[in-house]
């Protein structure tokens, strides 16, 4: 298992490193402005590489902790027993919380929180993700 995080992690790096200079087009971008309220929460619950660059840290879980320090927090859905928040890059499963520092900001687009019972949803009982997970979408070549 931490053989097959560290191979993503090089990947990942790797892929920073080759990345292009950001499109003018955002395929990820929100299209319609007239949804209200869910819209309004969703963006709150998304972090997007403009902001994330604008707090002028090198990699993800300094950035998280300074503009959004409540994604790093685990919020069970069974009362009060401690769980951790999972990170997900790019829909892969990388550990918990702490590999975020290992991200850099480069090759990020967003990186959005999920409650537990959405993260459950998306993939899974399988899902490592008791206390909610972060989802980071980065720029693919």
């Amino acid at each position: 298992m931490q053989r097959r995080i560290k191979w993503q992690l090089l990947l990942l790096q790797l892929a920073a490193a080759c990345a292009s200079a950001p499109s003018s087009h955002d395929p990820t971008a929100f299209r319609d402005n007239a949804v209200g309220a869910q819209s309004d929460r969703r963006q709150f619950r998304a972090v997007r590489s403009a902001e994330l660059i604008a707090t002028e840290e090198t990699n993800a879980g300094d950035a998280i902790a300074k503009i959004r320090p409540d994604f790093l927090r685990g919020r069970s859905i069974v009362g009060f027993q401690p769980s951790e928040v999972a990170v997900y890059v790019d829909d892969v499963y990388l550990g918990d919380v702490s590999v975020l520092r290992l991200i850099p900001l480069n090759p990020i687009i967003e990186i959005r929180f999920e409650s537990s019972s959405e993260a459950f949803a998306r993939f899974g009982l399988m899902c490592h993700c008791n206390g909610g997970a972060i989802f980071v979408t980065t720029r693919k070549r």
